[in-house]
């Protein structure tokens, strides 16, 4: 079984959905390649003449991650759940029954802390998606720092800040080792000069990016958010953060906003983007 987890869900477009079914297509073939050689190998070691027993192997969306509480992170999650979750059948179960249970998905739904009493509640008032925000809450899961490892591997870490007045803002960061990358929603991005050129981004688009830091470089528009952070958690952040970056671990940043993957001195731009904190 290879698991996956889904970062940021966006619009379920028809596009996206056979985009992922060709992902779980190209893996379940590699790993049925390297299990199919694995198991000759091993026959051949012991000159059995018999083949194989046969097997097959599953891909599957396990997790699907709301990194931040701004709404543009957390709109279609409902949609991505239902379109691109993995479904649990009962045995008993008509295949062709079209009344599905709403709790039926497998897939688990995580959440920053404080994305339900905070910014998801309140923000999601103001744009009239409170329904969206409570259609999310049996489902979801908080992503505490302590859980990362046990939920996702001892591949992965995350870290977590609830910052800004009434904790409207809160986000979760993730750091994969192997690839050596760190996701983030809305405290660290960029607009690099060349997809401002390639892009349709005004003189006023530009002009914001350059005020807000983010223009050919990573940024931190929430930053104020960040460093109100009650309880010195905005320091724990950054603290996380770059110690990550230590020892050539972080290679790239890739956030959910405009230009990514940022790849140029990574560790570097997160270290100056995030010292401030310190």
């Amino acid at each position: 079984v290879i698991d996956l987890f889904l970062h940021n869900p966006i619009p379920p477009t028809d596009e996206l959905v056979a985009h992922l079914e060709g992902i779980k297509g190209t893996l379940r073939a590699e790993a049925e390649a390297a299990e199919t050689e694995r198991r000759r190998g091993e026959s051949d070691s012991t000159s059995s003449s018999s083949s194989p027993p046969s097997f097959s192997v599953v891909v599957r969306v396990a997790h699907l991650v709301v990194p931040s509480s701004s709404p543009e992170h957390w709109s279609a999650t409902a949609d991505a759940l239902e379109r691109l979750g993995e479904k649990e059948k009962d045995e008993n179960e008509d295949e062709n029954d079209e009344n599905d249970d709403d709790n039926s998905c497998s897939t688990l739904l995580w959440v920053p802390p404080n994305f339900f009493e905070g910014g998801g509640r309140l923000l999601g008032s103001v744009i009239e998606g409170k329904d969206r925000i409570q259609a999310l809450k049996p489902r979801a899961r908080l992503l505490e720092k302590g859980d990362a490892q046990e939920v996702f591997g001892r591949d992965v870490s995350v870290t977590s800040v609830v910052g800004g007045g009434l904790g409207l803002f809160t986000e979760v960061v993730f750091h994969l080792r192997s690839a050596r990358a760190v996701l983030t929603a809305d405290s660290a991005f960029c607009l690099s000069q060349e997809d401002a050129a390639a892009s349709v981004a005004g003189p006023l688009d530009l002009f914001l990016a350059r005020v807000v830091g983010i223009y050919g470089k990573l940024g931190s528009p929430v930053g104020v958010a960040l460093k109100s952070a009650p309880g010195g958690q905005g320091r724990e952040f950054a603290k996380d953060v770059l110690r990550w970056c230590e020892n050539d671990n972080v290679e790239m940043v890739v956030s959910c906003h405009l230009s990514a993957p940022v790849r140029d001195d990574a560790a570097g731009q997160l270290r100056r983007v995030f010292g401030f904190l310190l």
